[in-house]
């Protein structure tokens, strides 16, 4: 924040992340992250940057062992990296960050990603067959710290974006360029408290993500 004495910090960051599998609402996805950050603090503007890696599992409840192709659960892991920027009026206690921009790119292996390749001409399969993500959208936050102890911070974050690009495989099934092109907007809401040098963050979408950070 503004008032922080010290303008330039460093984070470390554990996340899990819930959520519904893409072929039905009762497959499961769990997504296991680490992350390193580091933000920086300038006249009403803020910028932070980082990269991070993930792995997890995808588990199949949908196709029965009857079906072609049918799995029980995948593997997947990778790497990305991670900017923002913001542009922030303080206010009191509170920066109030009207608007500001994040990227986002990663990239996939494993199991998940050779299945969804497997399938991806296979009729009945929309599948969505890339490796690599990049992701973009605009964000706006409100950051307010304790009236009595300003290591105590709480906040709330809005993000609304998009993947860019689209699946190769729609375009060989026939499907369609705009084919379901909702899917690729979304946004989440985020929550997060800053106790001394730990935080928690709660985040929510189509599924939800909890985050433990410590302040290096």
């Amino acid at each position: 924040m503004a008032t922080d004495t010290t303008k330039t910090v460093q984070y470390l960051a554990g996340a899990v992340t819930f959520d519904n599998g893409a072929a039905g609402a009762n497959d499961n996805v769990t997504i296991a992250q680490l992350n390193y950050s580091r933000a920086h603090t300038f006249d009403f503007i803020n910028v932070a940057y980082g990269g991070y890696g993930f792995g997890g599992s995808y588990v199949n409840n949908t196709y029965t062992a009857n079906d072609s192709y049918y799995f029980s659960h995948k593997s997947f892991f990778g790497l990305g990296g991670r900017a923002s920027a913001n542009f922030f009026i303080p206010t009191g206690r509170a920066d109030i960050r009207l608007l500001g921009v994040e990227m986002s790119y990663s990239k996939e292996f494993g199991d998940y990603l050779a299945y969804r390749r497997l399938v991806r001409d296979q009729p009945g399969f929309t599948i969505d067959d890339r490796s690599a993500l990049f992701t973009g959208g605009l964000t706006t936050e409100v950051i307010w710290h304790g009236a009595k102890n300003r290591s105590t911070q709480f906040g709330f974050r809005l993000f609304v974006g998009e993947n860019f690009g689209r699946p190769q495989s729609q375009q060989q099934t026939g499907y369609g360029y705009d084919y379901q092109a909702d899917y690729y907007k979304f946004s989440t809401l985020s929550y997060f408290l800053k106790i001394k040098r730990y935080y928690i963050v709660l985040e929510g979408s189509s599924g939800i993500q909890f985050k433990l950070a410590y302040q290096l």
